[in-house]
């Protein structure tokens, strides 16, 4: 692997930092929700970049930071709901918690010991699943980071599009990236069944409320919910590198 990934913990927090290669002082930082053996999926994602180039022809353009929620459920849902199937586990509502732990202690954490900018426009947060609505809750709820990419996000989460209409939205352009496997189409849960009518609905807001200059995007992927997990997370890090590298 080129350039440095390390893996520590924080706070009671599972994290990993991955440096790219280069004299760089101001990478841009890529924040991404993870769950437990969140050094490994960084270093899928870094390792897929390496056989998409292989001839370094780019490094990699961001400074990887990630989060190892060892609550998934808990650490990245807004506000408390009910679990989906009966006798699971519900959800507590934690995400606001953890984007103050993000914001208070993990990004001055990250930009005092790596060479990651300190500007909001160098600044993504990424997740998939339940990580990819915490990624886009945390986006509009702190104002502080260019750029969202939810992936199979989860967006039929209980009461996010009522949330979102009423959202305030950050002043400066941002870019959202939004995805699904086209198969998430034909999943049996009911409540679950809505995620393409609310990821729709959701790119339909972004675009229509964001400030001149931003631009938000849906696309469709290939495969259910947990297909090709780190090449949808790495097409939304190619759409952003558009805008934030």
């Amino acid at each position: 692997m080129e350039g440095t990934l390390e893996i520590s913990s924080l706070l009671g927090w599972e994290t990993a930092v991955y440096i790219p290669e280069g004299q760089r002082e101001d990478f841009p930082v890529l924040f991404l929700n993870g769950g437990k053996g969140i050094g490994e999926d960084i270093s899928s994602l870094v390792h897929l970049w390496e056989r998409m180039y292989p001839r370094r022809e780019a490094s990699f353009p961001y400074l990887l930071a990630g989060l190892g929620a060892a609550d998934w459920n808990s650490a990245y849902s807004p506000w408390p709901a009910e679990s989906l199937a009966k006798g699971g586990e519900a959800f507590s509502g934690h995400a606001p918690e953890t984007g103050k732990f993000l914001l208070q202690e993990y990004l001055p954490y990250i930009c005092r010991m790596y060479p990651a900018s300190i500007e909001r426009d160098k600044r993504i947060v990424a997740g998939y699943s339940l990580g990819g609505l915490a990624a886009l809750y945390l986006f509009l709820k702190t104002g502080q980071f260019a750029g969202a990419a939810s992936c199979s996000g989860s967006l039929w989460y209980p009461g996010w599009c009522a949330y979102l209409e009423n959202a305030s939205f950050p002043p400066q352009p941002s870019y959202v990236y939004l995805s699904l496997g086209r198969a998430e189409r034909k999943i049996r849960s009911r409540i679950m069944a809505q995620n393409p009518a609310c990821t729709e609905k959701t790119c339909a807001i972004l675009s229509e409320r964001m400030a001149a200059g931003s631009r938000a995007v849906f696309q469709w992927n290939n495969g259910g919910h947990g297909f090709e997990v780190t090449e949808r997370l790495m097409r939304a890090f190619l759409w952003m590198r558009e805008f934030i590298g």
